[in-house]
């Protein structure tokens, strides 16, 4: 093919606003915050070399024993501009409580002797230190300390100790139960209490047939708001309210359930033992036929 006749080049066009997306955005806000640590990382003299996740409060209130660190943080930096500040040198203890590692789960409850077979000082935060500055400040090393912008974490004691608040948790969980079953029995009471009521009823009311206008005088049994709010708050807020339905012509376990909605009686065709005209609220549906 002759370079002459070459196709025009096909110049992939993005549409108006893709690298001002909310995707683009975060994921450049992710790449600059993982350069950072990456970039406070190599400033720790070798003494930290990643950072673990932390865990948070409800694992560690799940563990019996916990690994707790005690380490001193030297740092020489500043938080301004280096025109503007000098580095400080300073240093502090720092503590912390973590899930025991795996290598060390069968350890007893004490100080782990040699702590330079594991890295414990990743379980630490990372400190803030100066990371992009112009490095025209003037700072102190001491001897053997650490220097301009720099920070190091040194180990000073590790112990395996006993969680106080697992304990805690438990009965916190037996006394949940406790309640949990006090708010079954009363659930079942008022269910009771009701069933019983409803039978009561049921066996005072009288059912009558009409032959000649072919009406059926069909007894109703009704529910009040009060008795359904007391029943209904022993119930867990996330419960499934179920209508059921039986019958030889039912197609189906359950019927239509629903919110409160509004009817009038109106004994068109089935006589109820509820006047005409009586506001009443459908809960419920079932439609069967043949």
């Amino acid at each position: 093919m002759n370079a002459n006749n070459k196709e025009p080049r096909k110049v992939l066009r993005r549409p108006a606003g893709y690298y001002q997306s909310e995707e683009k955005e975060e994921e450049y806000k992710r790449q600059q915050e993982l350069s950072r640590i990456h970039m406070t990382l190599d400033s720790s003299m070798k003494s930290q070399t990643k950072i673990n996740v932390k865990p948070t409060y409800k694992e560690l209130l799940g563990k019996p024993f916990l690994a707790r660190i005690t380490a001193q943080l030297e740092k020489n930096s500043h938080d301004g501009y280096c025109s503007d500040e000098d580095c400080a040198y300073t240093r502090k203890i720092v503590t912390a409580n973590i899930v025991v590692p795996e290598q060390y789960k069968d350890h007893p409850v004490g100080q782990i002797e040699n702590t330079r077979e594991y890295k414990w000082a990743n379980h630490l935060p990372l400190p803030e230190v100066n990371i992009g500055g112009s490095m025209y400040c003037k700072f102190v090393k001491p001897n053997r300390g650490v220097g301009q912008h720099c920070y190091r974490y040194t180990i000073k004691n590790v112990e395996i100790v006993q969680n106080k608040k697992y304990k805690c948790k438990a009965e916190e969980k037996s006394k949940e139960e406790k309640e949990k079953e006090e708010a079954d029995a009363v659930y079942e009471e008022i269910v009771e209490d009701m069933i019983s009521k409803k039978e009561q009823e049921k066996e005072k009311e009288e059912r009558s047939y009409e032959i000649d206008h072919d009406v059926y005088k069909q007894p109703v049994v009704t529910i009040t708001v009060a008795e359904m709010i007391a029943a209904l708050s022993a119930l867990p807020a996330d419960a499934k309210l179920v209508m059921t339905e039986s019958g030889f012509y039912s197609k189906s376990d359950f019927a239509e359930v629903m919110l409160p909605k509004l009817y009038i009686v109106q004994n068109d065709r089935w006589d109820c033992d509820l006047p005409t005209g009586t506001e009443v609220y459908i809960i419920g549906h079932s439609h069967q036929t043949y």
